[in-house]
């Protein structure tokens, strides 16, 4: 410190706390001390009084430093003071706020430990062993402390009871709180440690204080130091002296309260470290204690538990129990409404469908009463183990607490803890748990037996209603049939006989027909006989009719009283009732009477067909023995059946009277009379109804009555011997229930009572038919029947026979006239024959002289032309001829096919007149006549056939009329033109080379322009794409484009692969043929340059998946290999599904890909057409002049020279041709880089993104859709809940209905909360999928624009053409020009250009003769980033959606963190595209990001808003679910539901 405040006190000015030096006086002063701030003084020239003077003022000078220096000292040691007795102030200060702290601390550790620490009771209150000290707690609250005894004796109850009650409240802490209370002493300690850290510590408050000291002293002594020296009094060396000499005085008072600091912390953490150890002792003790009395606490916790009805009667089982007994009762009431509904039910209405309707939910009540019974055994059982359960939790909880507070003391001898309990706590325990199982047992029996009993006599008067109905629809049924066979037999009988007179009438129709028919007088008589003799049969049939219906109708009564005989018989034997025995004797006689004669007739039909069919023979003896074996046969089979008939009778007679002897002395049922037949009443009401409720045995018969009382008598004592269930309390735990025998009695006696009436009414309604009325009106119609048939043979001579014999004579004569008349033009027209052949002789004589003529005049010929004219004269003659000849033909053709058909056609108008009814031919006359006109017809064919054939001989002489005279003139003319050309060089022989040779190069060049014109054709169909409207609310439909090329339909394709068509595959299909197209038309035309001739081969373009926009190649070799494998597999013979669907998807991918191939293939054969397979241009042009020298090769002197300046004028036409071709493919090539593409992402993009958005909200909205229909069932459902709870449910009585519908919402409300769920799991799922298939797609149509584009030919790549060197080359960019130059300067090669000259000022070359280029770069490379892979999905992350695996963070990540996606999939971008830099290239990036973003934008959009629809649902699901409990407690008048 002394070093310190010497350097910076004395020798550097500008320290901290110390100032500079300063101006003035003070300056002044110290510069006099130090010798240069007083002028200096000749001592010599100076007198005596200036010296005295000088040394005056010096003196005094002196003196004033002097008071200064002393003064700053005082000063000094008076701040001193002050400081010091501040410190020592401060000081107390804080002793003694740390000694109240210490006393406070002390005064928390003694109340933490207060708890533990309880008075203790006196020893002679002490327990004794075995005593309950919670129990003598007790008594020692019943002792009156209110002055009635010894107040002394009261003081000491009371402090006596304080001290149990202390240790009664140790014993209820747990021990949790116990070691609470060492954590709080230990808390106490660290706080006790800090408090003394922070009085005495290295930074405590003594610290401080002294740093404090320190600090204001050093500021201190930096005043003195500057006094000192503004002072000036000593040197510097004193003033630093009086400095270090107060500074050591500091340090030493610093150290030494800093060892008494040391020294009080050394003691204080002693005391703390001993009150520690104390209070842990302390602790330790109380902790002991603790254990005693938690011990004694948890014995009588559990003990109190037995003594109480927790294990004994628990509310639960009670409440179980009481459920049981209502549902028993509840179930037991639908029993019995099941009953009184099927006793309701009018006979009329009674069906086996009702019954077994009825029988059907008496089945499922009783399937659900015992799935409910059984529920609520199991429910019992399990109330039941969840109570033993509870106990050996109970004692296992009790077990391992006192374990673990291990009271040895309070074992009471015991040498475990489990010994303890097995003594002490189970013996009451299971006494409890048996007295529950005993109750359920005895539950579960009765619950059994009661419900077996009700369940059975239902099923019994099920079984009979069952009986009754079955009777009830066979009376309705045959009452019925016989209605209906009485009415058809009736209706039978009346349609056949107007059947019959149908036929009749239509015979007579027949008859009547045919005699208008008639063609010839001698039918006509025939006719009239066969009529007269039907009319004859007719009468004989209208008698029969009438017999026949009056034996239906008689028989009528009789079978109608035999029938409701029968059915009453049936009805009696299930009502208890029976028939009179006097009555049915006579019936069962009749009836078997007539099965004896039924049988009688069968035996002697077989009888007869045993022996066999007569004989076919004229011999009457064998005739006779057949009869004579017939009878002897049927006589044997009569006896046979008599004799068994005799046997019946007598056990039929013998039956009847047994069954007839019980009944003798019963009384008439007087309701039974509407029948028609005497009714007994064989069983009263009582007896009928033990009947109904009796079981059925297999066995049962006769003794079927007593064995049910039998078995009731055993039901009886069964139940006697049953145990009555009874609670702990004695009460009673479940009712007795059975059906009443008075209400089945009243039941049963109604049910016989509308059994009869309904047989009476049938009885009623067969009686309704009047018989005798029928048989009248069946008698009068007879009669009037018979008077309309007499007078009908004088009709049939009258009206029918008379007329038509005149019509018939008249027809003939008609006929006869029209025969000649056919017979005379036939003449005529074989006289125009033979004129024809005469015309067609003189035509050839006249040909043959003029070939004559000009074969003459042919060698007057000088030229080619001159004798092509001569043949093309001889030619003309020829063709005049053949004309001449051919019209001829027509004409006789025309006589032996028009002529003869205009007769037949006057035939067939004959006939047409005989059909037309208006001369009233018959159908027999039509036939006769057009037989008549079909022979004549004949004729007329023969005729003509004879005229073809002539024709035909007239046809095959033509060729042979014209070649004969035309071939020697033809001789003569190839001699003349081989003459002309030997002499000119004329002809085909000399001209063929060239003419070969000029069709081949037109040809090629044809093709290449058939190739530009397709090309055109679809660059035109790309502009007007492009040049489209693209809609703004969807995407582009195929209705929509242009109408494609002819040449290439890429809708077939789209089909043919099973894809869905897509305007992007539109666009990039025609471009894609349009790229592969421009290399092949390129390769073959030589366009490129040698170095470029491998980038544009075929080959080299990639091949791109069109129809697929997710997809941008196509697999490779062994991937469609693949495949092709799979779809070829038997998909019917997988066993496995997932192989199936494999299968199935590999198919589809397969014909998929077949499309691609096909599309690429077709396409670029439609438009390169034979130049695809064809050699380069310029191969063929040399292919062409070697053929062409070939062919003179054997001449003397080779190829002509004609010939060679013909072929040099070919190829400068072709090459020129070429270069066109080149020149224009260039074009096209610039003008799609630099403007018609430039649209191409714009255009892509804008239909993609539409779509894709319009697919985004069709997913959603078909995922909303799902579920529209169950909201609306589940607000309607609410709404009928909210209605159904209306005030009348606030009744007691209508408690079971309140839960249930509260029951019913709290379902509807889970079904709408799951719903919820999954219309968030559905919108995720469609938003997620729309997300990841637009960002594919997007990312696929792009890359394939810009492969395509990067196929296009640059205007580099090809090779120089005619007239470039005029063209003024377009001006690089500076940026690019430097970037070009940098890119030379790092490769190290040589300097271009523009390097060596970059201001362009150099000499300008003289002009040269087109060249090739040197090599030029193409397009700069550049690697276009990708889009964001996952932003998308992100969108629809967190906030209530579904959890995506996709972006899910890993699972070792933070858990804060798990709520947001993983940071490294939302950096993560589509793949990069490695490609080129051009304004192309941009464009389609540009646009892509654009069009990203705008989707992006929709997308949120519809995120944003269907998640405001979920949640608004959801809150209008949550407040409807709040109103309703609202509304719950208002109605039940509670605080909560």
């Amino acid at each position: 410190m002394r070093s310190e405040l010497r350097r910076d006190a004395v020798f550097h000015h500008g320290a901290a706390g110390v100032p500079e030096p300063r101006a003035g006086a003070a300056a002044l002063d110290l510069g006099d001390v130090r010798g240069g701030g007083i002028p200096m003084v000749n001592v010599g020239s100076e007198t005596a009084a200036q010296r005295d003077r000088r040394l005056e003022g010096q003196k005094d000078f002196l003196a004033t430093r002097k008071v200064r220096h002393d003064t700053a000292l005082e000063k000094f040691e008076r701040a001193m003071d002050a400081l010091a007795e501040d410190c020592e102030r401060e000081g107390q200060g804080a002793s003694e706020f740390v000694r109240k702290d210490l006393e406070a601390n002390t005064t928390k550790c003694n109340q933490t430990l207060e708890p533990l620490e309880p008075p203790l009771p006196s020893k002679g209150s002490e327990n004794s062993e075995g005593q309950d000290e919670f129990a003598k707690f007790e008594e020692m609250g019943e002792v009156p402390l209110d002055g009635t005894i010894d107040p002394t004796q009261a003081k000491a109850l009371a402090a006596e009871r304080a001290a149990h009650q202390a240790l009664r409240a140790l014993g209820e802490r747990t021990e949790s709180e116990v070691k609470g209370i060492l954590v709080r002493l230990e808390a106490e300690t660290k706080e006790r440690k800090r408090r003394v850290l922070a009085f005495a510590g290295e930074d405590g408050e003594l610290a401080r204080i002294d740093d404090a000291r320190k600090l204001r002293t050093e500021e201190l002594l930096k005043v003195l130091v500057d006094e000192l020296t503004a002072a000036a009094h000593v040197v510097h060396g004193e003033a630093e002296r009086l400095v270090e000499q107060r500074a050591s005085a500091l340090n030493s008072v610093l150290l030494e309260n800093r060892k008494a600091m040391r020294q009080l912390e050394a003691k204080l953490s002693v005391q703390t470290l001993e009150l520690s150890k104390a209070n842990k002792a302390r602790w330790h003790k109380g902790l002991l204690l603790w254990k005693q009395q938690r011990h004694r606490h948890s014995m009588h916790v559990v003990m109190k538990r037995i003594r109480s009805n927790e294990f004994r009667q628990p509310d639960s089982l009670v409440e179980a129990v009481g459920r049981v007994g209502e549902h028993q009762a509840h179930v037991f009431r639908q029993r019995q409404d099941l009953v009184d509904e099927l006793f309701s039910i009018p006979q009329r209405k009674l069906t086996v469908a009702a019954v077994r309707n009825l029988e059907e939910q008496n089945t499922q009540l009783n399937d659900k009463a015992q799935e409910a019974f059984d529920a609520f055994l199991v429910e019992l059982k399990e109330l039941r183990e969840a109570l033993e359960v509870s106990a050996e939790q109970m004692i296992g909880g009790l077990s391992l607490e006192l374990e673990l507070h291990d009271a040895r003391q309070e074992w009471k001898g015991h040498e475990s803890v489990a010994n303890l309990i097995d003594a002490d706590v189970r013996p009451p325990l299971r006494e409890c748990l048996d007295q529950v199982a005993a109750l359920l047992r005895a539950v579960a029996d009765k619950l059994s037996r009661q419900e077996e009993a009700l369940h059975h006599g239902v099923t019994r008067i099920l079984a009979f209603f069952l009986s009754l109905a079955k009777k009830q629809e066979q009376l309705k049924k045959r009452v019925d049939e016989f209605e209906v066979q009485y009415n058809g037999e009736v209706e039978d009988c009346e349609k056949d006989f107007e059947e019959t007179c149908d036929q009749n009438e239509n015979r007579m129709k027949q008859l009547h027909d045919q005699i208008d028919d008639a063609a010839h007088h001698e039918t006509l008589d025939e006719l009239k006989q066969k009529t007269f003799d039907h009319l004859d049969s007719m009468a004989l049939g209208y008698r029969g009719h009438a017999d026949q219906l009056l034996s239906i109708h008689n028989r009528y009564p009789g079978e109608a009283a035999d029938l409701i005989r029968k059915e009453t018989r049936g009805y009696c034997e299930d009502l208890g009732l029976a028939l009179d025995p006097v009555e049915e004797a006579e019936v069962f006689a009749s009836e078997r009477a007539a099965a004896n004669a039924e049988l009688e007739a069968q035996a002697t039909a077989d009888a007869e067909a045993a022996v066999g069919p007569a004989p076919e023979t004229q011999d009457e003896a064998a005739l006779a023995a057949h009869r004579e074996q017939v009878a002897t046969a049927v006589e044997a089979a009569l006896a046979e059946v008599r004799q068994a008939a005799e046997a019946r009778e007598a056990d039929a007679l013998a039956h009847e009277a047994e069954a007839a002897e019980p009944l003798a002395e019963i009384s008439e049922w007087p309701d039974g009379a509407g029948t028609g037949c005497r009714v007994l009443e064989r069983l009263e009401l009582p007896n009928l109804a033990e009947v109904v409720l009796a079981p059925v045995t297999p066995g049962e018969g006769e003794g079927g009555e007593e064995g049910a009382e039998a078995e009731a008598d055993g039901d009886g004592t069964g139940d006697e011997q049953m145990l009555e269930p009874h609670f702990a309390d004695g009460t009673s735990a479940l009712d007795t229930l059975s059906f009443e025998n008075s209400w089945l009695e009243h039941h049963l006696a109604s049910t016989r009572d509308s059994i009869f009436k309904n047989i009476t009414s049938m009885r009623q309604y067969l009686d309704r038919v009047d018989i005798v009325g029928a048989c009248e009106e069946v008698r009068r119609d007879l009669d009037q029947r018979l008077r309309r048939h007499t007078n009908r043979k004088g009709e049939v001579q009258v009206e029918w026979y008379v007329p038509r014999y005149g019509t018939v004579a008249k027809h003939k004569d008609k006929f006869e006239r029209h025969l000649v008349d056919v017979a005379r033009k036939c003449q005529d027209q074989d006289d125009s024959v033979d004129e024809v052949f005469q015309e067609v002789d003189n035509a050839e004589t006249q040909f043959k002289q003029s070939l004559v003529d000009l074969r003459q005049r042919l060698g007057e010929a000088e030229t080619l032309p001159v004798l092509t004219s001569f043949e093309r004269q001889a030619s003309d003659m020829s063709v005049a001829l053949k004309e001449s000849c051919k019209s001829a033909l027509r004409r006789l053709l025309d006589l032996s096919s028009r002529a003869p058909q205009a007769l037949q056609k006057d035939n067939r108008a004959f006939l047409t007149m005989c059909r037309s009814g208006d001369e009233q031919y018959s159908e027999s006359e039509i036939i006769f006549y057009g037989g008549e006109i079909e022979e004549l017809n004949a004729t007329l064919d023969q005729r003509a056939q004879q005229r073809a054939q002539r024709a035909r001989e007239l046809e095959g002489q033509i060729e042979e009329k014209r070649k004969a005279p035309l071939a020697e003139f033809s001789e003569a003319y190839a001699v003349a033109v081989e003459t002309l050309c030997a002499s000119k060089g004329y002809g085909r022989k000399y001209g063929e080379p060239r003419r070969k040779a000029q069709e081949r190069v037109r040809t090629l060049i044809a093709q290449a322009s058939t190739v530009r014109s397709n090309m055109q054709m679809l660059l035109d169909y790309v502009q007007q794409i492009l040049d489209l409207e693209l809609p703004q609310d969807g995407g582009m439909d195929s209705s929509d484009l242009p109408i494609s090329p002819p040449i290439m339909k890429l809708r077939h394709f789209f089909r043919t692969g099973g894809d869905s068509w897509t305007f992007t595959g539109e666009m990039l299909g025609m471009l894609y043929v349009v790229v592969c197209a421009m290399a092949g038309l390129g390769s073959h035309l030589d366009a490129f340059k040698d170095s470029q001739v491998p980038r544009y081969q075929l080959s080299a373009v990639p091949a791109l998946r069109i129809l697929r926009e997710d997809e941008v190649f196509m697999p490779s070799a062994e991937t469609q290999q693949e495949v092709s494998r799979r779809a070829q597999q038997d998909i019917a013979a997988l066993e496995d599904a997932d192989e199936r669907a494999a299968a199935e998807i590999a198919l589809k991918d397969q014909q998929s890909l077949q499309a691609e191939t096909a599309l690429r293939e077709d396409g670029l054969l439609r438009v390169l057409g034979p130049l695809l397979k064809s050699e380069h241009f310029n191969v063929e042009i040399q292919s062409i002049v070697k053929a062409s020298n070939e062919a003179y090769a054997g001449q003397a002197g080779g190829t002509p020279d004609f010939m060679q300046k013909f072929l040099s004028e070919m190829q400068l036409s072709s090459e020129h041709a070429r270069q066109e071709a080149s020149r224009g493919l260039r074009s096209w090539g610039d003008d799609l880089r630099e403007t018609t593409l430039l649209r191409l992402g714009d255009t892509l993009f804008a239909e993609l993104s539409s779509r894709a958005i319009a697919e985004l909200l069709r997913a959603t909205k078909d995922s909303q859709q799902k579920t529209v229909q169950r909201w609306a069932d589940c607000d309607k459902l609410r709404a009928l809940h909210e209605q159904r709870l209306n005030p009348g449910l606030a009744n007691p009585n209508a408690e079971a209905e309140l839960l249930a519908l509260i029951e019913a919402e709290a379902q509807r409300h889970e079904s709408a909360l799951s719903t919820c769920r999954q219309d968030r799991e559905s919108t995720a799922t469609a938003l997620r999928g729309a997300a990841e298939s637009f960002v594919c797609r997007l990312t696929s149509v792009a890359e394939e624009a810009i492969r395509l584009v990067d196929m296009l030919p640059l205007h580099s790549h090809f090779r120089a053409l005619p007239g470039d060197e005029k063209v003024e080359p377009a001006r690089m960019s500076i940026k690019r020009r430097l970037r070009r130059l940098n890119a030379e300067a790092e490769s190290g090669g040589p300097a271009s250009p523009e390097a060596k000259d970059p201001k362009g000022k150099g000499k300008t070359p003289a002009a040269e003769p087109p060249k090739e280029t040197p090599e030029e770069p193409g397009l700069p490379e550049r690697t276009w980033p990708g889009l964001p892979r996952y932003e998308l999905r992100a969108i629809v992350y967190g906030d209530g959606w579904p959890e995506d695996r996709v972006l899910a963070p890993a699972e070792t990540a933070e858990p804060s963190e798990m709520q947001k996606p993983d940071p490294q999939k939302l950096q993560e971008l589509t793949e990069t595209l490695n490609s080129f830099r051009s304004p192309v290239h941009r464009s389609i990036v540009e646009r892509r990001a654009f069009f990203y973003e705008r989707y992006k934008k929709e997308f949120i959009a519809e995120v944003e808003r269907r998640s405001a629809e979920l949640v608004a649902r959801e809150t209008k699901e949550e407040a409807g679910e709040r109103n309703w409990q609202s509304m719950v407690r208002q109605l039940r008048g509670e605080a909560e539901l």
